[in-house]
């Protein structure tokens, strides 16, 4: 089947596909657009899913999504209203605020997230609404801007930094520099000191006491 323009099923269409076990064609699957798509009312925005079933009303200023994401009802979101950020489940409806919408930015909503707010930022364990690392940080990141993208993330207060772990481990912020190496374990100086990094934050001269690891998906 040569495929000359793609136009999104609607989802009485698509529903037909399944309830008659078609097997649609691998070029036009893999060609068609799946991604969550904004929908605009009255200058609010809401979500519609690739064929065109709403996953939440449009009552939202803006959303911070991964360019050609999907998502689907259940999953959180970040949303912003009245100029504030927070996480919404995504209902079919109005959408059910998971965190308030009280922050300046919130990062990729993954069980353990970055907040900020008033210049300091921390980690929240979404799912317990407990903060791993309050408030009071000067600067979360990780690789290539992305906390946790490689399993592991530097936060800094002052002049000090200190290392957290996508299961919620950290050390405390005791470092002078870090040195974080795809594929490797962690280093960091203290002073004069450079060693790796053990289950307790301490530096230690010996690999096989290390814990704090980077890996690549």
């Amino acid at each position: 089947m040569e495929i000359t323009q793609l136009l999104k099923p609607t989802a009485a269409q698509y529903a037909t596909f399944v309830e008659k076990g078609f097997s649609l064609d691998l070029d036009f699957l893999n060609a068609y657009d799946w991604s969550t798509e904004l929908v605009e009312q009255n200058g609010k925005y809401g979500l519609i899913n690739c064929i065109g079933e709403r996953l939440v009303s449009p009552n939202f200023e803006n959303f911070q999504m991964m360019s050609g994401h999907d998502v689907r009802i259940g999953d959180r979101v970040v949303a912003q209203l009245n100029g504030k950020w927070g996480i919404i489940t995504l209902d079919g409806g109005e959408g059910v605020w998971v965190v308030e919408p009280e922050y300046d930015y919130i990062g990729y909503p993954n069980t353990l997230t970055s907040f900020q707010k008033d210049n300091k930022w921390g980690v929240m364990n979404i799912a317990t609404k407990e903060w791993i690392l309050p408030l009071v940080c000067d600067k979360i990141y990780g690789a290539n801007g992305f906390l946790f993208v490689n399993g592991i993330g530097v936060y800094e207060i002052g002049e000090k930094s200190g290392l957290i772990l996508d299961n919620g481990e950290f050390t405390e912020a005791i470092y002078d520099e870090i040195d974080l190496v795809a594929e490797e374990f962690s280093k960091a100086r203290i002073g004069d000191m450079w060693g790796f990094i053990a289950k307790d934050g301490q530096l230690v001269q010996d690999p096989d006491e290390a814990y704090f690891y980077e890996y690549i998906d």
